[in-house]
C-alpha cells in the first residue's frame, strides 16, 4: 500500500513538473466523529430588554470523541481562555472538563446529553447535530428534568488536530 502511495506520488510530481494538468480527487467525507473538535454553541445576549441592539455570545470549547468497543464516549473541555480568573460560585474546584452521559451517531446525525446543576437544580444540556461537509451543524437545548426548553442556541463543532492528551485537565 506505501509503495502504491509513493508511485502514485511521484507520478503525479512528474506530471506537475512537466507542466500536464491533473485531476485533483476529492477527500472522501468524515464518516465518524471520534477525535478532536472545536465546537462553538451561540446564544443570544440580552443584556437589557430595552436595549435597542441585542448581540450573541459564542463559547468555545474542545470536544473529544472516543470510540470504547461499540459505544462512544466524550467529553468537553473548556480551553484556558474561556475561564474567568474568578470562577463564579458553585464552579470553584471544577477542571474545566464536563464528561458526557449520552451519545449517540448514527446515519450522520449526533446525539449528545449531560446533566448540569444550575443554582441547585438539575439541567439536561442536550445537543443535536447533523456531520455536513466534515461540520457539525445543529442547536443546543437547556432542559429541565421535566423536558421544558429553558434556552437554547446554535452549535457547530469543526475537525481539529489536537494531541488527545492536551484535551484531559490533569
Amino acid at each position: 500500500m506505501i509503495a502504491i502511495r509513493k508511485r502514485r506520488l511521484a507520478s503525479l510530481l512528474i506530471l506537475a513538473l512537466a507542466g500536464i494538468p491533473t485531476i485533483q480527487l476529492a477527500a472522501a467525507p468524515r464518516d465518524s466523529i471520534v477525535g478532536a473538535w472545536k465546537a462553538t454553541a451561540t446564544l443570544a445576549d440580552f443584556g437589557d430588554i430595552f436595549q435597542p441592539n441585542h448581540g450573541v455570545r459564542r463559547r468555545v470549547a474542545w470536544v473529544y470523541f472516543q470510540q470504547n468497543g461499540d459505544k462512544l464516549t466524550g467529553h468537553s473541555q473548556n480551553p484556558r481562555g474561556n475561564t474567568p480568573a474568578k470562577l463564579p460560585e458553585g464552579q470553584v474546584g471544577w477542571n474545566g472538563q464536563t464528561e458526557f452521559s449520552l451519545i449517540r451517531f448514527s446515519n450522520r446525525m449526533l446525539l449528545i446529553e449531560f446533566i448540569v446543576d444550575r443554582e441547585g437544580r438539575k439541567e439536561r444540556i442536550r445537543i443535536d447535530a447533523v456531520l455536513k461537509d466534515d461540520k457539525l451543524l445543529g442547536r443546543w437545548r437547556n432542559l429541565t428534568t421535566d423536558g421544558a426548553e429553558i434556552f437554547s442556541g446554535e452549535w457547530e463543532a469543526v475537525p481539529i488536530e489536537i494531541p488527545p492528551n492536551d484535551l484531559i485537565v490533569k
